[in-house]
């Protein structure tokens, strides 16, 4: 195969082929390092291994290391610097099989199964060198790396590892993000602010996601029976969304989901999420600073999923959705967990006048709001009343 090359054509054309597929695919890297002066050597230097024991030398493995530190003072995300050792490869690759004889297809397949037995080693050598120059620069820096790792659902175990970072085994992930629509969310936290930092205990992770929108928090659970029920996780939640208020001076919630290790944390992570987007949603009914799990929100993730169910409601609601007086009587009553007196006080109403709202809703649907079907119903109205059509 060797003898069918011209060696200095085929590195100019893998090589801008290469460099036009790390432009387009690399969305941080791509545009911003000059792939045209980069490549060609890298191409020339693997076409030298392949008929050799496509085994990277010392010199070659220093190289690695050098380009792999490069990349981390250069916040190039080390995703994007695994992709593009890939990108590589498979150009070159791609490009011998398009033109290599038909004779060569033995020899091609043998090359292949041996390069990819290598990648391994020459990936884990890159990683190894990034995670510890960016933990030279900044030890947050590599927490933050195992965050993105959970939130992509990429091996945040190997990352782990590589950082000397112990992942809390079992724990409770929190999300942290800005009540309000999630659609309009803009970039919020640049960095991890100090009064979160201080309220954290140890053992404990904590990153912004990439983009700046969402708190990602990880906490040592105390309980692995029922994490949902155990109190220090909610009181740790609920100090942290009020140490952001107090940051920021914006509302926020915090959706909550438990991991049993680092294998079940990307899991978690996609739960809190969501829970996270649900509590934002409804903190448009008013209830802002809210922490919770998935089990806290059964109404709300019922009807976030079904728009039919959603419409079905809001029409058999209607009638006293058209009273706003008497929605936000049923808001207020649920918020303080049907207790009468504590629902006057906080609506300033003598519980007389209570008792007349709660009738009325009576009357309007047929079904006592303090009745078990009347819950029933009238919280799942309120969820999609905050969740909106």
């Amino acid at each position: 195969m060797q003898d069918e090359l011209d060696i200095d054509r085929t590195t100019r054309a893998i090589a801008e082929e290469a460099a036009a597929v790390m432009a387009s695919s690399l969305r941080t890297a791509g545009p911003a390092y000059p792939w045209n002066e980069l490549l060609p050597g890298l191409v020339a230097r693997i076409l030298e291994l392949l008929p050799t024991t496509c085994e990277p030398t010392e010199a070659d493995r220093r190289r690695l290391v050098a380009a792999a530190r490069r990349c981390a003072r250069d916040w190039v995300p080390l995703k994007e610097v695994e992709l593009g050792c890939q990108i590589l490869l498979a150009c070159v690759f791609g490009h011998l099989w398009r033109t290599a004889g038909p004779r060569c297809c033995a020899e091609l397949l043998r090359l292949s199964g041996r390069t990819a037995a290598v990648l391994s080693a020459v990936l884990g050598t890159v990683r190894r060198a990034y995670v510890e120059e960016l933990g030279r620069v900044s030890a947050h820096r590599v927490e933050g790396l195992v965050i993105s790792a959970l939130l992509e659902g990429d091996d945040a175990a190997v990352l782990s590892g590589e950082a000397g970072i112990a992942f809390p085994e079992p724990g409770v992930v929190l999300c942290i993000t800005c009540a309000g629509e999630p659609q309009r969310r803009e970039p919020v936290f640049d960095e991890v602010p100090h009064e979160i930092r201080k309220r954290l205990g140890e053992g404990a992770l904590c990153a912004p996601s990439p983009d700046g929108t969402r708190l990602i928090v990880v906490l040592p659970a105390s309980s692995t029976d029922a994490p949902e029920a155990a109190p220090d996780a909610r009181l740790s939640a609920a100090e942290l969304v009020e140490s952001c208020g107090a940051e920021y001076g914006r509302d926020f919630v915090a959706g909550m989901a438990y991991a049993s290790g680092i294998g079940d944390a990307a899991r978690a992570v996609r739960e809190a999420l969501w829970v996270a987007d649900l509590l934002a949603r409804g903190a448009r009914g008013g209830r802002t600073g809210q922490v919770g799990f998935l089990l806290d929100l059964v109404p709300e993730a019922v009807v976030a999923e079904r728009d039919d169910l959603r419409e079905r409601l809001m029409t058999r609601l209607a009638a006293v959705r058209a009273r706003r007086q008497l929605w936000t009587t049923l808001r207020a009553l649920y918020d303080c967990d049907l207790d009468r007196g504590r629902t006057a006080r906080w609506l300033g109403i003598h519980r007389s006048t209570l008792d007349y709202r709660l009738n009325s809703v009576h009357r309007l649907i047929g079904i006592s709001p303090t009745s078990v079907r009347g819950i029933v119903l009238l919280s799942a109205g309120l969820a999609a009343d905050s969740l909106g059509s």
